[in-house]
């Protein structure tokens, strides 16, 4: 209905103002990630406007990860590759979402320098009772090794799944196992005791 712009940057601007906040109160580096949707990418002063967001809340580019789906880079090559070069430039890492459920992904792989692949949650979901959805995952989690990639197995939801990525290595898991969503406080919070823990 034509928000998802007004919504991406409410979402920007809210991420980045929380994180600069975490980035005073812990004593080491780390990254947020946020998706963004096709539109955002086609908006011609994006990159613009996300190196501003970053400058306002002192922010080095590094402490950002920006989510992109297959969606985006089949609406438009060109602006797609362009934006994902310029940003990386900047120091911001991309990572490709969902991946394995599209028509290409592997091609995309080729196309693209990404930072991150992220397996989706389709192909964790069945590990414990399908072998072929185990062998995938394997297979995802070997290219993006072989490719330097970060790797990121979502949908992660229960003891088994969570020893079955560490075993093949995978980078990190998301999903329930792990934590459901919470508000910022909650997240202090948790992060707080996993300290003194």
């Amino acid at each position: 209905n034509g928000q998802i712009i007004d919504i991406g940057n409410f979402v920007l601007h809210t991420a980045l103002s929380q994180t600069a906040k975490w980035y005073k109160a812990v004593e080491h580096d780390f990254k947020i990630a946020i998706n963004i949707s096709p539109l955002q990418i086609r908006n011609p002063r994006f990159i613009e406007h996300v190196a501003d967001l970053l400058k306002l809340y002192q922010l080095p580019a590094t402490a950002l990860e920006l989510e992109i789906t297959e969606g985006l880079l089949l609406q438009d090559e060109h602006i797609a590759h362009f934006t994902i070069q310029k940003l990386q430039q900047l120091g911001i890492k991309i990572s490709l979402d969902d991946f394995g459920t599209g028509y290409s992904s592997l091609s995309y792989l080729q196309k693209y320098s990404f930072n991150t692949l992220k397996i989706d949650r389709c192909f964790i979901k069945k590990l414990e009772e399908n072998k072929q959805d185990r062998e995938l995952t394997k297979t995802i989690i070997a290219i993006g090794k072989k490719l330097n990639l970060e790797v990121i197995a979502e949908g992660v939801e229960t003891i088994n799944q969570d020893a079955f990525i560490r075993k093949e290595r995978c980078d990190l898991g998301q999903g329930y196992f792990y934590g459901k969503p919470m508000t910022a406080e909650q997240a202090a919070e948790e992060y707080e005791k996993s300290e003194k823990g």
